[in-house]
């Protein structure tokens, strides 16, 4: 094995895993809410940057160097939050998983 895969290696397994967060939202139930869509997704996206998510595709963030329990309880306080604000039944879906196979070239 050369040095350089050696490297990438010890580097992938020293590194927390990772984890993206996905979700889909109801819009049926957002628009007879009388909510506009945009507005729902817009405070969506403040609560998961604020605590520390990065966008990886249009509806899944990704966290990096977090532990499972902060992601539960990231994802438990976020649906918590938006289902008091926009009612229960705002998420068609919302789970999120670990994923160890990023690995950062540099």
């Amino acid at each position: 094995m050369s040095r350089c895969c050696a490297h990438l290696q010890l580097h992938a397994v020293l590194k927390m895993p990772n984890y993206l967060l996905q979700y889909d939202l109801d819009t049926v139930h957002v628009r007879s809410n009388g909510y506009h869509r945009s507005t729902v997704y817009s405070h969506l996206a403040g609560e998961l940057s604020q605590r520390g998510w990065i966008r990886h595709q249009k509806s899944c963030w990704r966290s990096n160097g977090k532990t499972a329990l902060q992601v539960q309880n990231d994802a438990d306080e976020i649906a918590d939050d938006l289902e008091t604000q926009y009612g229960v039944g705002v998420f068609g879906r919302l789970e999120y998983e670990r994923h160890l196979n990023f690995i950062q070239v540099r």
